[in-house]
């Protein structure tokens, strides 16, 4: 049996149970708090936190994943993209406060405070385009920690990371 690690919610699960039921493959579980549940005969799925599913599948715990590609690269292992599903699009986007006066990534000096729930792809952007900067790794970037970044976040949204 197949065993395919999905997401247990969030923005990309439901996506992923149409596009699953779209192809025959109703996800039947035993309920709402279901971990597993069968699809079809012959594969079944593990529901798993989105950022969790790149280690299921690298770890042998999960045949394959669906899940976003932002969350593959920030989990630095090795996996192989099988298909793009052409849903959940991301990228990389740098903000900062509104007061700061800070217009565009160019106009940013020093080593700013950057919270980011990407730390791993927030530290390679900056050594890409030369630029410093302090990775305040934080849950969904919440710029309130440790008293606040100089940029309020590094997020994703619309397009492939690097």
């Amino acid at each position: 049996m197949l065993r395919i690690a999905l997401p247990n919610k969030g923005r990309l699960s439901e996506d992923v149970r149409e596009l699953f039921n779209d192809a025959g493959l109703e996800v039947r579980s035993m309920g709402d708090r279901a971990l597993t549940a069968s699809l079809g005969g012959e594969f079944e799925a593990i529901f798993v936190r989105s950022q969790d599913i790149p280690e299921f599948v690298a770890d042998g715990v999960a045949d394959a994943g669906v899940t976003g590609w932002d969350l593959c690269c920030e989990s630095g292992r090795q996996l192989e993209q099988l298909l793009d599903l052409e849903f959940g699009r991301c990228r990389l986007v740098v903000a900062a406060r509104e007061d700061s006066g800070i217009s565009s990534v160019d106009e940013i000096h020093g080593s700013p405070r950057v919270a980011t729930s990407f730390p791993a792809l927030s530290r390679s952007y900056f050594a890409r385009s030369g630029r410093k900067g302090e990775i305040v790794p934080t849950p969904s970037g919440d710029r309130r920690h440790r008293g606040g970044p100089d940029l309020d976040r590094l997020y994703f949204s619309d397009e492939r990371p690097a």
